[in-house]
């Protein structure tokens, strides 16, 4: 069987039109296109792991006995973000910031006291992977599970 050149060709386009318009472009899942819809809201922490090993980690190893207050993670509409673990003082610089996308999903918060700190969207476990630095000598992953979803607008 032969086949022509421009029937190749005609076959690429038409392939890769389907794959623009089905938005499947990039290395990420349809969720993750529209994951401002699947983070905003209000998360509360749930748990930790060991970023190395995978192992549970205590919260209270972290956060000392002020977990017992527990911890949210907000994610609001206009790209701002808030983040209280514990016992939290009126001071807002490191608890507060503005969040980021990337094409791969991967979430990034800048924190106004110039810290920053990476989070996904766990699809399976429809939870928020926090991933700390520089709080622990190892480093520590804080699962969030949601609280409060943001209604949506019209």
């Amino acid at each position: 069987m032969e086949i022509s050149g421009k029937g190749i060709i005609f076959k690429v386009f038409i392939s890769f039109a389907f794959f623009i318009i089905a938005g499947c472009g990039g290395n990420y899942s349809g969720e993750a296109q529209n994951m401002p819809d699947y983070i905003l809201g209000t998360w509360d922490i749930s748990y930790a792991k060991n970023g190395n090993t995978g192992e549970d980690y205590p919260l209270q190893n972290i956060y000392g006995t002020g977990i017992k207050y527990g911890g949210q993670l907000t994610f609001n509409r206009d790209f701002t973000f808030s983040r209280r673990i514990g016992v939290t003082t009126g001071e807002t610089d490191g608890y507060e910031g503005t969040y980021s996308i990337d094409s791969l999903g991967v979430i990034t918060l800048k924190f106004n006291n110039g810290t920053t700190n990476t989070a996904v969207y766990l699809t399976k476990s429809r939870e928020i992977e926090y991933r700390t630095n520089g709080m622990e000598q190892i480093p520590v992953n804080e699962y969030y599970t949601r609280a409060i979803k943001v209604p949506e607008t019209s």
